[in-house]
């Protein structure tokens, strides 16, 4: 193949992955799919390594002990697929990549995946004004349904986890500011939503990032810089929302955030515990070793709001071993870019919060059944930075 047609098979395999982070019109496993296809034809072949085969594994088991426990839809079933899918095409696109280029389609990849849930804020205010958003819950713009905030904030997660990047590692002034405006966006349509797990995953986000930015950086005056910007947008903040600049303090009272937990209506924050849902979890695994759904449904307790025992519950012991093989597997590919002196420390920062907030909401929210298209970006991430050999000390900024 020459170059001409390379690089065009290269863009048409990046289109196709930016509308399956999306999940255009609900077929995000399809164009996963339709994606690993169109690479077959192109490479001939698909790199494959043990952390993929770990994927394999899990799928595999997964779809099995549900089978024959439940009736499983072949959308179902492909949800799964997508998994090591997923991670194998990261694999291969990570084959001649840089390091900026992996880094980019991250960034990218989380924008397209905010646009989902950012149209379907559009469409509803369109309908209804903020009204709309008054019971926590909002009409997907694809589906034409009625959606949950945890669905519509799922496609949030990512660009909280380059929320640092955008902070202080994005170089090009466009990036940086397109990255602001939609993480503003995205928290103005969350707090709507009551979406806490957002506002949690932001400060994890920032904290991590900033810590391995600190670490990391050598220019200590940027670091200052970065702390007295943070501290002047705070001050800014508050004033605006005490002197209700711009209706700021109207909104966010007429918000199912507030309504929820700060009026005088509001219920107990504590009233329903996730964290006696876990336990529950817990106590229980050994009662149900092959899952179906026993401790969700038959004890009453609902998700588990975790990725790995909400698989569990699904599945049964070996597919929740499988999926935390694969969870470690991949936090020591991200983490030995992390303490490497060769990699910038922008990709350190954008590497890292990506690490460790994705991972932070898989402890909060049930993956695997309300954000399929979460893990299976992760799982991308994860292929992409697998191999990273190509590592120049003049390969620096994003474009």
């Amino acid at each position: 193949m020459d170059t001409l047609s390379q690089i065009r098979s290269d863009k048409i395999i990046i289109v196709l992955l930016l509308l399956a982070s999306m999940n255009f019109m609900l077929l995000g496993s399809y164009l996963v799919v339709a994606t690993f296809l169109l690479m077959v034809m192109i490479y001939g072949c698909m790199d494959v390594d043990a952390t993929a085969w770990l994927l394999v594994a899990f799928a595999f088991a997964y779809v099995l002990f549900t089978m024959f426990q439940s009736e499983s839809s072949f959308s179902s079933l492909l949800r799964i697929a997508i998994y090591p899918i997923a991670y194998i095409i990261g694999l291969t696109l990570s084959n001649g990549m840089e390091m900026r280029g992996r880094c980019r389609l991250i960034v990218y990849i989380s924008l397209a995946m905010a646009s989902h849930s950012i149209l379907s804020f559009v469409y509803n205010f369109s309908q209804g004004g903020l009204a709309t958003f008054s019971d926590g819950r909002s009409v997907d713009v694809w589906s034409g349904t009625l959606s949950t905030a945890t669905g519509q904030a799922s496609y949030y997660y990512c660009i909280v986890a380059i929320l640092p990047f955008i902070l202080y590692g994005a170089h090009k002034s466009y990036l940086k500011v397109l990255g602001v405006l939609v993480y503003t966006v995205c928290l103005f349509h969350d707090i709507l939503l009551d979406g806490r797990s957002f506002l949690v995953l932001s400060l994890i986000s920032v904290v991590a990032g900033t810590i391995i930015f600190i670490v990391n950086s050598d220019e200590k005056r940027n670091i200052w810089k970065l702390l007295f910007a943070i501290l002047v947008a705070t001050v800014i903040t508050v004033i605006c929302f005490q002197n209700n600049i711009g209706g700021i303090r109207d909104v966010y009272e007429s918000s199912y955030f507030y309504h929820r937990f700060f009026s005088e209506t509001a219920s107990d924050i504590t009233e329903t515990s996730r964290w006696m849902r876990k336990l529950t979890y817990i106590r229980n695994m050994f009662n149900y070793p092959f899952g179906g759904n026993h401790i969700r449904n038959d004890l009453g307790v609902g998700y588990s709001h975790e990725l790995w025992l909400d698989t569990f519950d699904d599945a049964g012991w070996t597919p929740y071993i499988l999926c935390w093989a694969f969870t470690i597997a991949s936090i020591r590919k991200f983490w030995r870019i992390i303490v490497d002196k060769r990699i910038n420390v922008d990709y350190k920062v954008l590497i890292g919060s990506f690490m460790v907030t994705m991972n932070a909401a898989f402890f909060i929210e049930p993956i695997l059944s309300g954000c399929p298209m979460t893990f299976m970006v992760y799982c991308l991430a994860s292929g992409l930075m697998s191999d990273y050999s190509l590592v120049s000390n003049t390969d620096i900024y994003l474009e």
